[in-house]
């Protein structure tokens, strides 16, 4: 993805009026799934905590009261443990936090000996079912709080020396997940203020988002709408039954290495999974970029593809690369972006 660097005086602008606020959630955990990991921030009590914010009392009390909920996540876990490289998660414990305000989905972070190892995204369609919106491996996950520290930490809105345990217990100051599409996920510092920090929930990057960017985006792709009409947008029901197969993986490229992609030139005519396979099959180097243009077309990020996962439902996942490996529905990419060969 495009880095977004700011001055110095910028960053020291940022700092200074940052510092001063404070941060309002609550600290109490939406759902955890076996003993707290190791490396689980620990209150002063003695008790583990991890960040749920943007979400009404109300809705976390009902989340927390749906054992049917957590039975179908862990459901999803153990049909993705089976898979290649999936393999840690049968070892795995998790926590799920909400996505809001209003978003009626939960990222689902996994730790395996108190390292982050993977996560996924679940979302509610309107007949009450949950969908799986996406998934993916590696020691970044998906709203994850080490990365959000270090963020902080690189544009001094926080101190290295105060732990994010201490600077969330503050308060005065708001702190959103944000969840629009799998191409479209991001942490809000400062929800209220018209200028709204906006940080990558994949990568920690400062992303160049104004309040404007996010209220377009909403207008394009409702998550309620999403998930009413979850079939059209290839995201698969959960039941007994379901199962990823027949799953192809290509070896991992930086995109940067060529920059064939950034022109835009004629993207390949991807309908569905097979006209990724049979584009990649094409010859031994072959190397396809998914190019999105996110945000209101504010950021341009490449992705390598390295993988499609068809689902004996119909649905689709590709294999992007970033900060490792992310498995998104088909028929989002295609509506946020380009595929192209060099």
């Amino acid at each position: 993805m495009r880095k977004t660097r700011l001055p110095a005086k910028s960053l020291l602008r940022f700092a200074a009026l940052y510092l001063g606020l404070t941060l309002t959630v609550s600290i109490l955990p939406n759902t955890v799934h076996g003993e707290p990991p190791d490396g689980t921030f620990v209150s002063e009590s003695g008790s583990a905590v991890t960040t749920t914010v943007g979400v009404p009392a109300t809705a976390i009390a009902a989340a927390t009261a749906s054992s049917e909920l957590d039975r179908q996540i862990q459901a999803w876990v153990d049909k993705l443990s089976a898979q290649t490289g999936f393999d840690t998660w049968s070892r795995a414990t998790w926590n799920r936090f909400p996505l809001g305000p209003g978003l009626h989905g939960w990222v689902v972070l996994l730790q395996e000996n108190g390292n982050e190892i993977g996560y996924l995204v679940v979302s509610s369609a309107s007949d009450g079912s949950l969908v799986l919106a996406e998934y993916g491996i590696g020691s970044s996950p998906l709203f994850s709080l080490q990365t959000l520290y270090r963020t902080l930490v690189q544009l001094a809105l926080i101190p290295d020396t105060m732990s994010l345990v201490a600077f969330v217990a503050q308060p005065g100051f708001t702190l959103e997940r944000l969840y629009l599409s799998s191409l479209h996920a991001v942490w809000r510092l400062n929800a209220d203020s018209e200028e709204s920090i906006y940080v990558d929930a994949k990568t920690g990057e400062q992303l160049p988002l104004s309040k404007r960017n996010i209220e377009s985006l909403k207008s394009l792709t409702n998550p309620s709408a999403a998930t009413e009409a979850s079939p059209s947008l290839g995201l698969p029901k959960l039941t007994d039954g379901l199962q990823p197969t027949a799953a192809r993986e290509w070896p991992i490229f930086d995109p940067f290495h060529n920059t064939y992609w950034l022109t835009g030139g004629s993207p390949l005519n991807v309908n569905n999974v097979n006209d990724l396979t049979l584009a990649m099959d094409s010859g031994p180097d072959t190397a396809i970029t998914y190019r999105g243009d996110l945000y209101d077309r504010a950021v341009l990020a490449p992705f390598a593809v390295t993988g499609v996962v068809p689902w004996n439902d119909q649905s689709a996942f590709v294999r992007l690369e970033q900060d490792g490996s992310r498995y998104m529905p088909l028929e989002e990419l295609k509506r946020f972006g380009t595929f192209h060969l060099p």
